[in-house]
């Protein structure tokens, strides 16, 4: 039995040595820098999921028509329906 306890005191003493190199040998996380957009998604997102689940699709809809509408405005694709098919007659 001696032996016994001697050989687990070995195999505690090798675990601690492995898991102390491991947690040694592990970079510190690298802290993630936000940007302004992300600080602002990020403090709504608490209020976003309280909500029920249908309001919160309606207002990831409304979310994401804003969105598109918003780059339509800012970023219009011409459609140039005169050049492209001539003018049309009356």
């Amino acid at each position: 039995r001696t032996q016994y306890q001697k050989r687990e005191t070995e195999i505690e003493s090798l675990l601690l040595e492995v898991l102390r190199k491991q947690t040694a040998s592990v970079p510190p996380p690298v802290p993630l820098i936000l940007s302004e957009d992300e600080h602002f998604l990020k403090g709504i997102l608490p209020s976003l999921q309280r909500l029920p689940p249908n309001a919160k699709e309606q207002i990831k809809f409304q979310i994401d028509k804003l969105l598109h509408d918003a780059n339509c405005v800012h970023n219009p694709v011409e459609f140039n329906l005169i050049n492209q098919f001539g003018p049309v007659d009356d």
